[in-house]
């Protein structure tokens, strides 16, 4: 079934097919829920379909809820309450979000020894700022493609096929992710292959009369080089400025600048990127 854009009527052949779920009922579902039945028919989560549209506030869902139920034969007294249930259900994650803040903890997968940071976010930050501080963390240079994973999502920045996954932009990460030990991936350069497990450590309350600034607690070694050529290569990389005897010793050497120290890691140079990219973030809003 092809899905409707917001905004758009559904077409006679769409809405024919919506009918073909009940039937009995002699009544057909509305753009709106059309086009939410349509995605989780496709297997997204209310969540997930929320998150990607800000615009679809507590009161969408509670009537798309309410349609789906007098679809099914529910008394109007039953799926009044149930259009109650989750209009406060949206209230909820409303307040959860703005209220909120996650510790992560970023590690980089088949590279040993770890190399891994520890920091907080707001559980309001969007995927697409959450790419802006693994950047500025990890100490890559954002030169590459990426991609997110969640829950079995893909979410990318600019698709340009539906198999490519869904837009990553104003995607709120604290309505797909908010309970402790959860675990997603952050893949960057797609050439690379640079592979990132996140866990969320903690989930906390944010004092009233507080914000949060994206701050990094800890972390150990240097991001590799870009462009070395992934997991395998970084370890050639390593074993070659490693040994003065190297066949590539000196070309890698000459190639990274001259020296590369694999074990150092500045946290007060992380800090300061951040405080730059705060006040960066906030003007392109």
């Amino acid at each position: 079934m092809k899905l409707t854009r917001p905004g758009k009527a559904a077409t006679t052949d769409q809405m024919g097919k919506a009918n073909q779920l009940n039937p009995t009922a002699g009544k057909i579902l509305s753009p709106l829920a059309l086009d939410i039945a349509t995605q989780m028919n496709a297997g997204k989560s209310l969540d997930q379909i929320r998150a990607h549209r800000p615009d679809l506030t507590e009161a969408h869902i509670a009537a798309f809820m309410k349609e789906m139920f007098e679809l099914m034969g529910f008394a109007p007294a039953a799926t009044n309450m149930a259009a109650d249930l989750i209009r406060s259900s949206g209230e909820r994650d409303r307040q959860f979000i703005e209220t909120h803040c996650l510790k992560l903890r970023v590690a980089l997968d088949d590279v040993q020894p770890k190399i891994w940071r520890q920091f907080v976010v707001p559980a309001s930050i969007t995927l697409d700022r959450l790419h802006d501080v693994l950047q500025v963390v990890m100490g890559w240079t954002d030169s590459h493609l990426h991609s997110f994973t969640i829950a079995g999502q893909e979410f990318t920045e600019d698709p340009e096929e539906p198999e490519q996954g869904i837009e990553e932009t104003g995607v709120v990460l604290g309505a797909l992710i908010r309970k402790p030990r959860s675990k997603f991936t952050y893949l960057y350069d797609f050439g690379d292959g640079w592979m990132h497990t996140i866990t969320v450590q903690s989930v906390e309350q944010i004092p009233a009369d507080h914000t949060v600034n994206i701050t990094c607690l800890a972390g150990q070694r240097r991001c590799p080089p870009e462009d070395v050529g992934g997991p395998w290569g970084y370890q050639e990389f390593l074993e070659a400025i490693a040994d003065p005897k190297h066949e590539e010793h000196n070309s890698y050497l000459e190639w990274c600048g001259g020296s590369f120290d694999p074990r150092e890691f500045d946290i007060k140079e992380v800090t300061l990127e951040l405080a730059k990219l705060g006040r960066w973030s906030r003007r392109r809003k």
